[in-house]
């Protein structure tokens, strides 16, 4: 029954509007987003030591992926990223969604470098 309720909730996810500007995009099937606040709940209910910025910080720090204490930016989130779609157990969807969030990502700081230097 749960299942149910799960199917018919996602028919109703309205597509956002990255989403809707693809459509005519042949060949590619449509996903909708989570909403944040389905998200945040989500995370809330897994299992996990990671659920807000700081438990996020603390456990990069232990994994190494940050040092102690070190500044972190939108470049630093990026190379995280990019190392971790390098994994060798990731699946390579999740692979291929983490890399070009990370170039997204990445893209969206050098414009704002370059509107900044305009």
């Amino acid at each position: 029954m749960d299942k149910d309720r799960d199917r018919d909730k996602s028919k109703s996810t309205k597509p956002t509007a990255s989403s809707s500007a693809r459509k005519g995009t042949p060949g590619n099937s449509q996903r909708n987003l989570t909403t944040r606040s389905d998200i945040n709940a989500l995370i809330a209910g897994s299992p996990g030591p990671v659920s807000n910025p700081s438990e996020a910080r603390k456990w990069l720090e232990t994994k190494g992926w940050i040092l102690n204490g070190e500044n972190y930016n939108r470049t630093k989130v990026v190379d995280i990223l990019l190392t971790t779609s390098l994994l060798p157990k990731i699946p390579p969807e999740t692979a291929n969604a983490v890399r070009a969030a990370a170039f997204l990502l990445e893209d969206d700081i050098t414009d704002k470098i370059s509107s900044a230097i305009c």
